[in-house]
Protein backbone atom coordinates (compact mmCIF):
# COMPACT_ATOMS: atom_id res chain seq x y z
CA UNK A 1 0.00 0.00 0.00
CA UNK A 2 1.39 3.41 -0.98
CA UNK A 3 1.63 6.20 1.55
CA UNK A 4 0.09 9.57 0.75
CA UNK A 5 3.61 10.99 0.14
CA UNK A 6 4.44 8.21 -2.32
CA UNK A 7 1.10 8.71 -4.14
CA UNK A 8 1.69 12.46 -4.34
CA UNK A 9 5.28 11.94 -5.55
CA UNK A 10 4.09 9.59 -8.30
CA UNK A 11 1.48 12.15 -9.39
CA UNK A 12 4.18 14.86 -9.50
CA UNK A 13 6.47 12.64 -11.56
CA UNK A 14 3.59 11.89 -13.93
CA UNK A 15 2.83 15.60 -14.25
CA UNK A 16 6.47 16.37 -14.99
CA UNK A 17 6.53 13.65 -17.66
CA UNK A 18 3.40 14.87 -19.42
CA UNK A 19 3.72 18.65 -18.99
CA UNK A 20 4.70 19.15 -22.63
CA UNK A 21 4.18 15.69 -24.05
CA UNK A 22 5.83 12.52 -22.80
CA UNK A 23 7.73 12.03 -26.02
CA UNK A 24 9.38 15.45 -25.69
CA UNK A 25 8.25 16.47 -29.17
CA UNK A 26 7.00 19.91 -28.07
CA UNK A 27 9.80 20.79 -25.68
CA UNK A 28 12.74 19.13 -27.36
CA UNK A 29 13.48 17.30 -24.10
CA UNK A 30 13.35 13.53 -24.55
CA UNK A 31 11.37 11.32 -22.22
CA UNK A 32 14.53 9.63 -20.90
CA UNK A 33 15.93 12.99 -19.76
CA UNK A 34 12.57 13.98 -18.23
CA UNK A 35 12.53 10.72 -16.30
CA UNK A 36 16.12 11.26 -15.06
CA UNK A 37 15.25 14.76 -13.81
CA UNK A 38 12.06 13.61 -12.11
CA UNK A 39 13.81 10.62 -10.52
CA UNK A 40 16.62 12.87 -9.23
CA UNK A 41 14.11 15.22 -7.58
CA UNK A 42 12.25 12.28 -6.06
CA UNK A 43 15.50 10.78 -4.69
CA UNK A 44 16.50 14.10 -3.10
CA UNK A 45 13.05 14.41 -1.50
CA UNK A 46 13.20 10.84 -0.18
CA UNK A 47 16.74 11.27 1.23
CA UNK A 48 15.73 14.50 2.93
CA UNK A 49 12.68 12.82 4.46
CA UNK A 50 14.76 9.89 5.73
CA UNK A 51 17.16 12.21 7.61
CA UNK A 52 14.75 15.02 8.56
CA UNK A 53 12.58 15.74 11.58
CA UNK A 54 9.92 13.27 10.42
CA UNK A 55 12.17 10.26 11.11
CA UNK A 56 13.20 11.61 14.53
CA UNK A 57 9.68 12.44 15.72
CA UNK A 58 9.13 11.71 19.40
CA UNK A 59 6.15 9.46 18.64
CA UNK A 60 8.51 6.93 17.04
CA UNK A 61 10.37 4.54 19.35
CA UNK A 62 14.16 5.00 19.51
CA UNK A 63 14.97 1.78 17.57
CA UNK A 64 12.72 2.99 14.72
CA UNK A 65 14.40 6.44 14.69
CA UNK A 66 17.85 4.83 14.53
CA UNK A 67 16.77 2.47 11.73
CA UNK A 68 15.27 5.27 9.63
CA UNK A 69 18.36 7.48 10.04
CA UNK A 70 20.57 4.54 9.03
CA UNK A 71 18.38 4.03 5.96
CA UNK A 72 19.06 7.70 5.12
CA UNK A 73 22.82 7.07 5.13
CA UNK A 74 23.72 8.15 8.68
CA UNK A 75 26.15 5.70 10.32
CA UNK A 76 25.02 5.15 13.91
CA UNK A 77 26.85 3.00 16.48
CA UNK A 78 25.40 0.81 19.22
CA UNK A 79 23.88 2.49 22.23
CA UNK A 80 23.15 5.84 20.54
CA UNK A 81 20.21 7.39 22.39
CA UNK A 82 17.96 10.43 22.07
CA UNK A 83 17.73 11.54 18.44
CA UNK A 84 14.48 13.45 18.99
CA UNK A 85 13.42 16.10 16.46
CA UNK A 86 16.86 16.11 14.81
CA UNK A 87 17.59 17.31 11.31
CA UNK A 88 20.59 15.71 9.65
CA UNK A 89 20.82 17.23 6.17
CA UNK A 90 24.28 15.78 5.68
CA UNK A 91 24.49 12.19 4.37
CA UNK A 92 28.13 11.85 5.56
CA UNK A 93 27.56 11.66 9.33
CA UNK A 94 29.11 9.03 11.58
CA UNK A 95 27.95 8.79 15.20
CA UNK A 96 29.99 6.32 17.27
CA UNK A 97 28.70 4.11 20.07
CA UNK A 98 27.12 5.31 23.33
CA UNK A 99 26.43 8.88 22.16
CA UNK A 100 23.48 10.79 23.60
CA UNK A 101 21.87 13.22 21.14
CA UNK A 102 19.45 15.59 22.84
CA UNK A 103 16.44 17.22 21.17
CA UNK A 104 16.94 19.40 18.10
CA UNK A 105 20.44 18.55 16.83
CA UNK A 106 20.98 19.97 13.34
CA UNK A 107 23.82 18.83 11.08
CA UNK A 108 24.16 20.76 7.81
CA UNK A 109 26.31 20.51 4.70
CA UNK A 110 28.06 17.79 2.75
CA UNK A 111 31.51 17.34 4.32
CA UNK A 112 32.03 14.42 6.70
CA UNK A 113 30.98 14.85 10.35
CA UNK A 114 32.45 12.37 12.82
CA UNK A 115 31.17 12.20 16.40
CA UNK A 116 33.28 10.04 18.74
CA UNK A 117 32.16 7.50 21.32
CA UNK A 118 30.59 8.62 24.59
CA UNK A 119 29.77 12.16 23.43
CA UNK A 120 26.90 14.08 25.06
CA UNK A 121 25.13 16.55 22.74
CA UNK A 122 22.84 19.13 24.38
CA UNK A 123 19.58 20.52 23.02
CA UNK A 124 19.55 22.51 19.77
CA UNK A 125 23.24 22.04 18.91
CA UNK A 126 24.15 23.16 15.36
CA UNK A 127 27.01 21.57 13.40
CA UNK A 128 27.89 23.30 10.11
CA UNK A 129 30.18 22.05 7.34
CA UNK A 130 29.55 24.57 4.56
CA UNK A 131 30.80 28.12 4.17
CA UNK A 132 31.68 30.73 1.54
CA UNK A 133 34.84 32.82 1.19
CA UNK A 134 34.34 36.53 0.59
CA UNK A 135 35.99 37.67 -2.64
CA UNK A 136 37.92 40.92 -3.15
CA UNK A 137 34.93 42.57 -4.83
CA UNK A 138 32.73 41.89 -1.78
CA UNK A 139 30.78 39.03 -3.32
CA UNK A 140 30.87 35.47 -2.07
CA UNK A 141 32.60 32.59 -3.80
CA UNK A 142 31.33 29.06 -4.31
CA UNK A 143 30.29 26.89 -1.39
CA UNK A 144 33.20 25.26 0.42
CA UNK A 145 32.68 22.13 2.52
CA UNK A 146 34.99 21.42 5.47
CA UNK A 147 34.80 18.33 7.70
CA UNK A 148 34.03 18.46 11.43
CA UNK A 149 35.47 15.99 13.94
CA UNK A 150 34.30 15.68 17.54
CA UNK A 151 36.47 13.44 19.72
CA UNK A 152 35.44 10.91 22.34
CA UNK A 153 33.80 11.77 25.69
CA UNK A 154 33.04 15.38 24.72
CA UNK A 155 30.09 17.40 25.94
CA UNK A 156 28.49 20.00 23.67
CA UNK A 157 26.26 22.30 25.71
CA UNK A 158 22.81 23.51 24.72
CA UNK A 159 22.65 25.71 21.61
CA UNK A 160 26.38 25.55 20.96
CA UNK A 161 27.47 26.01 17.34
CA UNK A 162 30.34 24.14 15.67
CA UNK A 163 31.60 25.87 12.51
CA UNK A 164 33.09 24.21 9.39
CA UNK A 165 36.55 22.65 9.55
CA UNK A 166 36.71 22.41 13.35
CA UNK A 167 38.27 19.55 15.32
CA UNK A 168 37.22 19.10 18.94
CA UNK A 169 39.61 16.86 20.90
CA UNK A 170 38.82 14.05 23.32
CA UNK A 171 37.34 15.09 26.67
CA UNK A 172 36.53 18.68 25.66
CA UNK A 173 33.51 20.47 27.14
CA UNK A 174 31.85 23.16 25.03
CA UNK A 175 29.73 25.53 27.14
CA UNK A 176 26.13 26.32 26.32
CA UNK A 177 25.82 28.99 23.61
CA UNK A 178 29.50 28.84 22.60
CA UNK A 179 30.50 29.25 18.96
CA UNK A 180 33.41 26.96 18.09
CA UNK A 181 35.25 28.70 15.26
CA UNK A 182 38.70 27.11 15.75
CA UNK A 183 40.08 23.76 16.88
CA UNK A 184 39.69 22.87 20.58
CA UNK A 185 42.13 19.98 20.85
CA UNK A 186 43.33 20.27 24.45
CA UNK A 187 40.98 18.82 27.12
CA UNK A 188 39.16 21.47 29.14
CA UNK A 189 36.14 23.75 29.08
CA UNK A 190 35.66 26.21 26.20
CA UNK A 191 33.13 29.04 26.34
CA UNK A 192 32.23 32.29 24.57
CA UNK A 193 31.95 33.67 21.07
CA UNK A 194 34.32 32.60 19.66
CA UNK A 195 34.96 29.75 22.10
CA UNK A 196 38.15 30.05 24.18
CA UNK A 197 39.53 27.77 26.85
CA UNK A 198 38.36 28.96 30.28
CA UNK A 199 39.48 25.97 32.42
Amino acid sequence: MLSSIERRSRREVGAAMSAEGFDGQQSGLGWQRRWELARGELTALTDSMRRGRLVSATVLPLPVRRTLLRAGGVRIGRGVAGLRRCRIDNPHVTIARDVYVNTGLQVEGRAPVTIGAGVMIGPDVLILTSTHDQLADGTFGPTIYRPVTIGERCWLGARSVVLPGVTIGDGVIIAAGAVVAADCREPGTYAGVPAKKVR
